[in-house]
């Protein structure tokens, strides 16, 4: 039996004051929290085993037996130690603001934010890390060392600390416990046109920090000497078989040696690791025209730096003749440990969760909401939009790292710059409600069952999401760290990616599946492919629910029955899940499943009393 127990406590203090003085409203304040974070949780332990196809499940072979050099087993991971943590943080706020009346049709308001949020620490100081410009500043030798590893100022002194390993000034794993430097200015704007009382325009700037992820700090559960990871893959995975999948096992209890032929592995924090900044801007107009009618139309953007991202950082290098790597001039699959830019580290062996991230987002937003007559109301909204990034947060990934930066050359951030995954270029949503009309004729019954109904909706139909595709096998030349892009057969542009048609004749081949071609050759490996980030939409949505209700009263005002019929996909139009983006597998191309369910109707009746 495996059990899990963690507790968050959080203790919290703030508090404002405001002052109003003639044509100016000033409002100052502060609040400050203390986070413990008390973490057990041992079923990573587990471990964890990636089969690239059923085939290779099935065979469970090391290199050597199925005599391709390459295990059945694409990856093995595990942990050996104890990950029982007390994590802590601290987050302090302060601000001062003020609205300033210039005049009584023009409203300023302005102020300043401070943010400081301390990274984490471990109480015990029972956690490690590692500074990569430490590692390459000692390349690793046939005697081995151990820098590039660091501890915290409060590590136990019960634990040897082999030499070469630096103790921090802090109880982080970083340089900068507490990081003093994040100022976010504010400012705003409500003007109303002289001589229109029916119009107002509005507009803002500002900056904005968001608290450093508290799961990417959960990474380091792992670090030395406390527990033992074990990462291989790929070729250097070659002796792992079905009954000893772990080929050399873990085991906890020391720091890795480094030497030139050690291949370890570490989950890493970056030694700047910092909260996430983002700006924000918008400028609206709004217009009413006319009484039960209003018009609103706006620009909104974001620019976001220092996202949150996981990347892997020991990435092998291509050597030559004129560009030796660590002595070595020629490349294959099975050097690539010998050609990363950090020497005893497998490649892949180090994922660094860093503040690195950038995007950007700009988007036209209109809305008309109207109070027409007999109780209908009707709200519409339409939203223009792009979206673009250079980390892809999808799924646990996101959760845990914020995002991923591994999409070929994980080094290099414009390469992988495009269309983010949740770009949605047009939405429009739709929301009414309708009172059904009163019957006033008719017996006392008849209007009891009648009178009273309700029906209201949301309609929602927008572009579908942005695809990446993307080829297993390629990048092996580099150590397969990276997710690799599929490769564009030699003629073939994005634009001949999608096909035409109407999407139900699309099923089995909602793109050009022959547009791609197999990852090029470099040396007896592959390379990364040349498509794109983004480079195909998947099936649009368009998705009705309704709800339709009424209040009973039960003999007085206070005992009411509500009754309400929900139904879901109201219209059970069809909604298409992504294609399998994948290269080579034998479903490419192919929509299997939709991503909204069949219609479903609930009916629900509540008697409150």
């Amino acid at each position: 039996m495996i059990f899990s127990n963690s507790a968050v406590n959080t203790y919290q203090a703030s508090d404002q004051i405001s002052w109003s003085h003639g044509r100016h409203n000033i409002r100052a304040g502060f609040e400050f929290e203390r986070q413990i974070f008390n973490f057990a949780d041992p079923g990573p332990r587990r471990g964890e085993l990636e089969f690239l196809s059923f085939s290779d499940f099935l065979l469970g072979q090391s290199g050597t037996q199925n005599g391709s050099g390459y295990s059945n087993i694409f990856l093995s991971y595990g942990i050996a130690g104890d990950i029982v943590k007390d994590f802590r943080a601290i987050d302090m706020a302060s601000f001062v603001q003020d609205d300033f009346k210039i005049r009584p049709n023009l409203i300023l308001n302005y102020g300043l934010r401070w943010e400081i949020n301390s990274n984490i620490s471990e109480n015990g100081g029972r956690i490690s890390n590692v500074f990569p410009q430490l590692v390459a500043a000692s390349p690793a030798t046939g005697a081995g060392t151990y820098a590039g590893f660091v501890v915290p100022s409060n590590f136990p002194n019960s634990v040897t600390v082999p030499n070469g390993i630096q103790r921090l000034s802090g109880k982080s794993v970083t340089n900068d416990d507490l990081p003093l430097h994040n100022f976010g200015p504010r400012f705003g704007f409500a003007w109303q046109p002289m001589g229109s009382d029916k119009t107002a325009v509005r507009g803002g700037y500002g900056i904005y920090y968001t608290r450093p992820n508290g799961n990417a700090t959960l990474q380091v559960l792992t670090s030395a000497p406390f527990v033992a990871i074990h990462e291989l893959l790929g070729a250097g995975n070659s002796a792992a078989t079905f009954q000893v999948p772990y080929n050399p096992a873990p085991v906890p209890g020391s720091f890795g040696l480094r030497t030139p032929t050690s291949q370890l592995a570490a989950d890493i924090i970056a030694d700047n690791y910092d909260s996430p900044m983002t700006q924000q801007y918008n400028f609206d107009v709004q217009q009413q025209l006319s009484p039960s009618t209003v018009f609103d139309i706006a620009y909104v953007g974001t620019r976001a730096t220092r996202l949150l991202e996981g990347r892997n950082i020991n990435e092998a290098l291509l050597a030559s003749d004129a560009n030796p790597i660590n002595g070595i001039t020629t490349n294959t699959v099975a050097n690539a440990f010998q050609r990363v830019p950090y020497t005893g580290f497998a490649p892949g062996g180090l994922t660094r969760i860093e503040s690195y991230g950038f995007s950007m987002y700009n988007s036209m937003q209109v809305n008309l909401r109207r109070q027409m007559s007999h109780g209908l109301f009707v709200q519409a909204a339409y939203t223009w939009s792009k979206a673009m990034t250079d980390v892809q947060g999808l799924g646990t990934n996101a959760v845990f790292e914020g995002g991923s930066g591994d999409s070929n050359n994980s080094d290099d951030r414009h390469q992988r710059w495009g269309p983010a995954g949740f770009d949605r270029t047009n939405r429009v949503v739709l929301a009414y409600s309708y009172q059904l009309p009163l019957l006033h004729d008719g017996n006392f019954a008849l209007r009891q069952v009648v009178n009273g109904w309700a029906v209201s909706g949301v309609t929602t139909i927008q572009s579908g999401d942005r695809l990446t595709i993307t080829d297993a096998l390629g990048g092996s030349i580099y150590g397969s760290v990276s997710t690799s892009r599929a490769q564009l057969c030699p003629g073939v542009t994005n634009s001949q990616i999608e096909t035409n048609g109407g999407l139900h004749s699309r099923l089995s081949s909602y793109f050009n599946s022959s547009a791609f071609c197999a990852a090029p050759a470099v040396g007896d490996g592959t390379g990364y492919g040349d498509s794109s980030t983004g480079v195909i939409r998947g099936p649009e949505q368009n998705n009705t629910d309704l709800t339709v209700s009424r209040v009973f009263k039960l003999f007085s005002e206070k005992r009411t029955l509500d009754l309400r019929g929900e139904f879901f996909n109201a219209f059970n139009h069809v909604q298409y899940a992504d294609p399998a983006v994948a290269f080579g597998a034998a479903n490419f191309g192919f929509i299997q499943s939709t991503s909204v369910a069949p219609r479903i109707i609930q009916i629900a009746a509540k008697i409150q009393f």
